[in-house]
């Protein structure tokens, strides 16, 4: 990740446990996929495997069915690493 993207993510994270839903956006790409089954559990929570929300509209979404499915649910990230590109 470029030292920009890993800012980015610091902020969409932070954003993310003070449940300020239009931070996160402000993050994520317009067209970004966001798929719950990345943490385990989650997706039989929230209906499913189909659940994903796409765009930022369906993001908006899920992040609320997350929050209402995980009323103290918090992430953390111990360590963020830049690396440069490998070919």
């Amino acid at each position: 990740m470029s030292r920009e993207d890993v800012q980015s993510f610091k902020r969409a994270v932070e954003a993310y446990n003070r449940r300020n839903v239009q931070a996160v956006l402000d993050e994520l790409d317009p067209e970004v996929e966001w798929h719950p089954g990345l943490w385990p559990g989650l997706p039989a929570l929230l209906g499913g495997e189909a659940a994903v929300g796409r765009g930022h509209e369906g993001a908006r979404k899920l992040l609320g069915d997350v929050y209402d499915a995980l009323q103290s649910f918090t992430s953390s990230c111990p360590r963020y690493v830049t690396s440069a590109p490998t070919c």
